[in-house]
């Protein structure tokens, strides 16, 4: 458990006493929650009410329907009583996949409270570290500032709270009941998250990692000069701390079979990603010199980078395609060029990524295709045909057309090609995956991350959602909450009741709120250009505690009352 599960077990327990309350006196429960007006509303519109009816007490229609709306607003005191009104939202909060309470951690970062921020957002997710390097960060794209001065550097902010701040499991609930252990395939960011959230249910967790760390992607996918390793390493102790246990150079299928882990664990989730390369289909795809990025990104990451020089291209536009391009060039190459498809509006890697390769020297090319490579026995050119994009009604991506005669071809020394990964399904049995497994990824209730088949749950790329870090992320809380439902065999009605019951639920902090200050972002420190393309020391620095609180005073603390 977290300190901050503790504290909400105890308001839950206040909350459940004060609803009782009042089921016997309307508005009592409200003033024992300490708020006070709703309390006096409450229990004086009850009894004026009940002091009506025996004034003028005589049966009819209207009195039926007076007692009928009486026992309505009777039963809205006693929700209210337990739920109380809702916590207002800001953009930033609806806009964040986790639904972190993003003014709180930003209030309290502005006070200089970082251990406290880190608790704030360590309740939604367990890598405050990683995703305030690599986040996505879609909440600062609907910022009420981005039009003036810049939106708050939310993602920096974050990181922020983790690199200053400090937070531990408070508690660690075990418990001796082998018949209820949950079994996770692979210990990438989904399945670490799904673990993360089930040990804070008491559940005891084992990760099958095939590799002799876990991390998947954030180990071997992203470079250190993005994501250094210690920081991972950090974030996947304090999951261990919270009783997880994790088996490294696990090959489902191999070391273990599928049907073992059914028969050992009540349930299971898969979370395996996707780890082969989806290559490319065109002539001379066999000669040498043409690499896959995800090849060069996992050998660079154990310590092996592949040396290179001359002229490297880079086929592709995500974040994996500039992450191969920037260790290209501290491996070696003189000049690297990244070729895409689309233009830059529908390219989907991080606009900041594509900025950091551009400081680098990485140069890149918009709509292009390659037709083939050529070569004697190693590639020494690229065969390419420029592209046009056509729009579509009701989808955000164009059609993509090719310009005849347009052909041109670029000679090059080295080729990476990042076109994507698709999974790997050999684990699974062949009745197993024709139940689940269509279109080349499982299929998935989006609610409970639970598959057609009872007990097996997956998240992550498999599942054909958003390929993130911090949709992953998500996903692993969803099958968290959707396992804990399965093993204590809730049904649909129980499932909706719980829902309803959930309420929004405020730490006791006290803010001062202060005027937000005016000016523009914050922005955060780099490491010099010389020494970044030279070595794989990270690249972006971030704030220092002063600036973070400089950058967080900015907040307008949206919608809050």
């Amino acid at each position: 458990m977290l300190e901050i599960d503790i504290e909400r077990e105890k308001e839950k327990k206040k909350r459940r006493i004060a609803s009782v309350l009042s089921a016997f006196i309307p508005g009592s429960g409200q003033f024992v929650r300490k708020r006070i007006v709703a309390g006096i509303f409450f229990f004086s519109i009850f009894f004026l009410m009940i002091w009506f009816l025996t004034d003028i007490w005589h049966l009819n229609y209207g009195i039926i329907g007076v007692f009928i709306g009486l026992f309505i607003f009777y039963c809205i005191n006693i929700i209210d009583a337990y739920k109380g009104p809702a916590k207002s939202s800001a953009p930033c909060e609806n806009r964040c996949p986790t639904g972190i309470d993003i003014r709180l951690y930003i209030a309290l970062i502005m006070e200089g409270r970082f251990d406290d921020a880190l608790k704030i957002i360590r309740d939604r997710m367990p890598f405050p570290s990683v995703c305030g390097r690599i986040c996505y960060h879609p909440c600062e794209t609907v910022c009420s500032l981005r039009q003036k001065g810049g939106s708050i550097a939310i993602e920096f902010l974050k990181r922020s709270a983790s690199d200053y701040g400090k937070a531990e499991p408070a508690e660690i609930r075990k418990t001796n009941s082998i018949e209820k252990s949950i079994g996770i395939i692979g210990a990438g960011p989904a399945g670490l998250s799904a673990a993360y959230f089930l040990a804070r249910k008491a559940y005891p967790v084992t990760l099958y990692e095939r590799e002799m760390e876990p991390g998947g992607l954030l180990i071997y996918g992203i470079p250190e000069f993005r994501l250094p390793k210690d920081v991972v390493q950090r974030e996947i102790d304090f999951i261990r701390e919270m009783g997880v246990t994790i088996k490294t150079a696990q090959t489902i299928g191999k070391d273990i079979s599928f049907s073992t882990l059914q028969e050992k664990h009540s349930a299971l989730i898969i979370s395996a990603g996707c780890s082969k390369s989806r290559g490319i289909n065109i002539p001379g795809k066999e000669l040498k010199g043409i690499y896959k990025a995800i090849d060069i990104l996992n050998d660079t990451n154990k310590g092996n980078p592949r040396m290179l020089s001359g002229r490297v291209a880079v086929i592709g536009g995500g974040n994996s395609a500039f992450d191969a391009a920037r260790c290209a060039i501290r491996c070696g190459a003189n000049e690297v060029t990244v070729y895409y498809r689309r233009n830059k509006k529908e390219m989907p890697g991080n606009i900041e990524e594509m900025e950091m390769a551009s400081r680098e020297g990485v140069r890149i090319e918009y709509l292009v295709i390659p037709l083939k490579f050529t070569g004697k026995d190693k590639v020494e050119a690229i065969d390419f045909v420029k592209t046009e994009l056509i729009k579509q009604d009701k989808k955000n991506r164009s059609r993509i057309r090719l310009i005849e005669g347009t052909n041109f071809s670029v000679p090059v020394d080295t080729v990476i090609v990042a076109t994507g990964q698709v999974p790997d399904f050999s684990y699974l049995s062949p009745n197993i995956k024709q139940k689940i497994v269509t279109h080349n990824t499982i299929i998935v209730n989006n609610l409970t991350m639970e598959t057609p088949i009872a007990g097996i749950f997956a998240v992550g790329d498999i599942t054909g959602g958003k390929k993130t870090v911090v949709d992953a992320i998500e996903m692993g809380r969803k099958a968290a909450q959707g396992v804990d439902c399965y093993i204590r065999k809730v049904g649909k009605f129980r499932r909706i009741f719980e829902r309803l019951s959930e309420f929004d639920y405020q730490p006791p902090y006290k803010i001062i709120r202060k005027r937000s200050l005016k000016g523009n972002r914050v922005e955060q420190n780099l490491l010099d250009k010389e020494n970044a393309v030279t070595s794989f020391f990270e690249a972006e620095l971030g704030f220092t505690e002063e600036e973070a609180k400089k950058e967080s005073s900015r907040c307008l603390q949206c919608g809050k009352r």
